[in-house]
């Protein structure tokens, strides 16, 4: 999948790496876990908010989707089990402004944008354009879009 991916968008920097311990000492103006945090266990999505800002510049959005209520659950994709975690949406809003984050935007099991996906919408302070910190799956790969 990530060579795939890499193929198909080769003018942007790829890196291979777990999101949970991801140090690259950069800020980026956004920062975009989709499909990829809700695969977290719950203590490990606790800790991504450290991630989250550490690699946050002033004024970065932050976007993530997640469960629409806290729980575990098994899906299936492509004939093999794939397992799905959520912390309750009063969890999110304390970890977002613990972490300097605002909401912006909530939507639980959106049908008609996000695909039927819970997604969380932060931005902290100002909107701001420029790079963007993308984590396409988990545990797995990170783009950094420009």
């Amino acid at each position: 999948m990530v060579r795939d991916v890499i193929c198909r968008m080769p003018d942007q920097e790829w890196i291979v790496d777990d999101m949970r311990s991801l140090s690259l000492h950069r800020k980026f103006d956004g920062v975009l876990a989709w499909d990829s945090f809700f695969h977290l266990k719950p203590d490990d999505r606790r800790r991504m908010f450290d991630i989250f800002t550490a690699h946050a510049a002033p004024s970065a959005y932050l976007m993530f989707n997640a469960g629409p209520a806290h729980g575990e659950a098994i899906g299936y994709y492509r004939g093999d089990s794939l397992y799905h975690a959520s912390l309750d949406a009063a969890e999110y809003e304390a970890s977002l402004a613990q972490s300097g984050f605002g909401l912006v935007a909530h939507a639980v099991e959106d049908w008609e944008t996000g695909g039927g996906r819970t997604v969380w919408g932060s931005l902290d302070h100002s909107a701001n354009r420029g790079t963007l910190l993308y984590w396409c799956t988990v545990a797995c790969a990170g783009v950094i879009l420009r």
